[in-house]
């Protein structure tokens, strides 16, 4: 078995926001955010199966409400700590999430806002 990630991102969707995926995905693209390149786990969570596949690591949660899905999805991602994104914010920079993990891991926070 391989080891855990430190920490991996989670971009929660569903099908209703379909319209939105392109856009986020090249949101991403364009913020050139190097994340798979550096070995962080970034998986698209969504309700269904699309044959609309993002570069992203996909995982599925079924139907059902909001919270009911995002439970059910962070359970299956590995990592310890995950970094929450939804597909309706575009990304338009780069995240720098190293730095925010740091931060999160020397204060020994709950959450990041």
């Amino acid at each position: 078995m391989g080891r855990i990630p430190e920490y991996a991102v989670l971009i929660h969707t569903f099908d209703g926001y379909a319209f939105a995926w392109d856009g986020f995905v090249q949101g991403w693209k364009d913020s050139r955010m190097d994340f798979l390149n550096a070995g962080i786990p970034v998986y698209w969570g969504s309700d269904v199966k699309s044959p609309n596949n993002p570069p992203f690591t996909p995982i599925y949660s079924g139907k059902g409400e909001w919270s009911d899905r995002l439970k059910l999805l962070l359970k299956i991602i590995p990592s310890h700590t995950i970094f929450y994104m939804q597909e309706d914010h575009w990304p338009k920079k780069g995240i720098y999430l190293d730095f925010f993990y740091q931060i999160f891991r020397n204060l020994n926070l709950k959450r990041l806002q």
